[in-house]
């Protein structure tokens, strides 16, 4: 607790009474001792225990005061003391709490930057896994596009083989070799998954895989709106068609060639 703080004193009020106190003592004492004693020595040394007694009126009520005011100054001064070191008490309540705070913060970051570093190593090998697939596709796109390249030339030969046995003149031994390439070219068509289209006469039209260019006299054993004459081949990859085959049909009562 802090002490109550001292009133100070005017000057008048701090030695207006000792100093009286001491005069009036100094005369007491010299005419008591000049009546008593009739004797001027002993009148001066009753003067010099006056003036004794005076200056110790005077100088007592101060050095009072003066340790009265110290032992003040020392209460505040020690309630001021309490007062810091309860707060110092606190700060170092509150560091303890912000040092917990730290460390409990501290293992959370260190636990999140494990975590961090795990995803950051699935995040690598999944744009790895990325990576690998966007080659694999782009090498499946060229293995496509050489595929496609290839089934592009062999079905060209193929027409150019199919042409040349339409054409009229040709020799038997030019015709026997024509046919013979085309049947191998064919084979091979097979073996790469590339089956031609090529309806013979009096098969039924197969809108999927036949496109219909005209009409014709229906030849013998042909029924009407059958297949009488393929023009040119389709190609199918299993059951993927890649070009329907060009035929006419046999003609109904009443159709010419050219009408479907």
């Amino acid at each position: 607790m802090k002490s109550q703080p001292v009133s100070p004193q005017t000057p008048s009020q701090a030695s207006s009474t000792p100093f009286y106190l001491a005069c009036v003592t100094l005369v007491v004492c010299s005419a008591a001792v000049v009546t008593v004693t009739r004797s001027s020595g002993l009148g001066a040394l009753g003067f010099l225990a006056g003036v004794a007694l005076a200056m110790f009126f005077l100088v007592l009520p101060s050095w009072l005061e003066h340790r009265a005011a110290g032992l003040d100054q020392l209460h505040v001064a020690l309630a001021e003391l309490e007062r810091r070191s309860y707060d110092l008490d606190s700060v170092r309540r509150e560091h303890r709490r912000a040092l917990a705070r730290s460390e409990e913060l501290q293992e959370k970051a260190e636990e999140l930057a494990g975590v961090l570093r795990e995803q950051a190593g699935r995040l690598a090998e999944l744009f790895g896994l990325q990576e690998e697939l966007i080659q694999a596709r782009q090498d499946r796109q060229r293995a496509q596009n050489l595929l496609e390249a290839r089934d592009r030339v062999l079905v060209e030969h193929h027409d150019s083989l199919e042409r040349l046995l339409s054409q009229e003149g040709l020799s038997p031994e030019y015709l026997e070799a024509t046919t013979r390439a085309l049947q191998q070219l064919r084979r091979t068509l097979s073996s790469t998954g590339l089956d031609p289209i090529r309806p013979g006469p009096g098969d039924p039209l197969d809108e999927r895989m036949h496109q219909v260019l005209g009409v014709r006299e229906p030849g013998p054993g042909v029924a009407e709106h059958h297949v009488i004459h393929c023009e040119r081949s389709g190609f199918r990859r299993g059951d993927t068609i890649l070009r329907r085959a060009e035929v006419f049909l046999a003609a109904a009562s009443g159709q010419t060639e050219g009408q479907a």
